[in-house]
């Protein structure tokens, strides 16, 4: 079994190129965010998650978008393998659930709350890969959350801060995520978010309509930078909506360590 997920994150790197253009983040920035978010967890966690924690920042943490990928292509195999960690009970998949709207509360304490407890089941029983696998889908949600582009019409956007002619034919969507910024959280400390899932599960939601919101803020700032041909300044922006998705990530999985040691 472990042998089949390292093929399958073998696979899927290789499919990286021809992810849909709608993808949030790109695939550089999911990692360099969640590689962000997890080099601040204790020794404590670190350990507990072994060489698997390396795993969740270079592929779980992109299954959603993986799994998307798959099903257009038909790939049987691979559908398998992601779809556990992308469906859940009363879901269709994750594909159509990780944007949600800020007032979603309900769809977002689902989410997090199923994924968590997955999670620590899983490390409480030693299955650290599974359990990483959960916490991947997580991330990625938790990260898709905080994307610019992801939180706002695009076409309105567009509409508010016209595309120069200069620059057309222009993807707005893939331009305003590109992963060109550095993101750094070093001396962030992460926070256990409740004494059980569900108190864990209700702290986040808070936590994600501000990264919502503040990712919003972001867009035209990002977009005007680019128009300008500034990548410095649409960089500083682009990190400031991704910091606080790196913050929460690593108060989920920190919390979900904590639980699955007691």
């Amino acid at each position: 079994m472990r042998y089949f997920n390292i093929l399958c994150i073998g696979l899927c790197v290789v499919c990286v190129a021809l992810q849909s253009p709608l993808q949030a983040w790109y695939t550089e920035n999911h990692q360099r965010i969640a590689r962000a978010g997890l080099a601040q967890l204790p020794t404590a966690d670190r350990e507990m998650l072994g060489a698997s924690l390396d795993s969740l920042a270079n592929a779980y943490c992109m299954y959603p978008d993986w799994y998307r990928d798959v099903v257009r292509k038909k790939n049987k195999a691979m559908i398998a393998h992601y779809k556990p960690y992308v469906q859940l009970p009363l879901l269709e998949d994750l594909v159509s659930w990780h944007i949600t709207e800020d007032t979603d509360s309900e769809t977002c304490f689902y989410i997090v709350s199923t994924l968590m407890q997955r999670a620590v089941t899983h490390l409480q029983v030693g299955d650290t890969d599974q359990a990483a696998q959960y916490m991947g889908s997580l991330v990625h949600f938790i990260e898709d959350n905080a994307c610019p582009v992801h939180v706002i019409d695009n076409k309105l956007l567009a509409d508010l801060h016209p595309i120069p002619e200069r620059l057309k034919p222009f993807i707005l969507h893939r331009q305003v995520e590109e992963p060109t910024f550095p993101i750094d959280i070093r001396g962030y400390t992460p926070q256990i978010l409740g004494t059980t899932i569900i108190d864990a599960a209700h702290a986040v939601y808070p936590r994600f309509r501000s990264n919502r919101k503040n990712a919003r803020n972001q867009a035209a700032p990002i977009l005007e930078a680019i128009y300008a041909d500034n990548r410095t300044v649409a960089d500083q922006y682009r990190a400031q909506a991704a910091i606080p998705a790196a913050q929460l990530l690593a108060d989920v999985v920190h919390t979900i360590c904590v639980l699955a040691s007691r």
